[in-house]
């Protein structure tokens, strides 16, 4: 009985793969391989490829994601660099830094200015 359930199954999962395409895209694939002369080294990266066409390998996305991270570190580093830089601007030309929102400021009148004696 147990195997009984077993058989059927495995008929069902192939019935699945049938019908969702995997079956066929498997078996060509093998045919693929099969009749490359140059067999590769790496045949689960042929069939990644073979699958996903001329999409970016997986070392290709490992390299691209570690040239983001360092490009995403070095805007950072440009960012703190330029703020840095404007303040020491603000510093020398004697503009002072506009108060922050969460600073209380007390509003100063503004003097009149002089009218001229005549």
């Amino acid at each position: 009985m147990d195997s009984e359930k077993r058989a059927t199954s495995r008929e069902e999962y192939k019935n699945y793969l049938r019908k969702t395409g995997v079956w066929d895209t498997l078996n060509q694939f093998l045919v693929k391989l099969y009749e490359t002369h140059d067999k590769p080294n790496d045949a689960k990266a042929f069939l990644a490829q073979y699958i996903h066409g001329d999409q970016v390998s997986l070392k290709e996305t490992h390299e691209l994601r570690a040239e983001l991270d360092a490009l995403q570190a070095q805007v950072a580093d440009l960012k703190i660099r330029a703020e840095t830089a404007e303040a020491i601007v603000r510093k020398q030309e004697g503009i002072e830094d506009e108060p922050e929102d969460n600073e209380e400021n007390p509003a100063e009148p503004e003097e009149e200015p002089e009218e001229p004696a005549q």
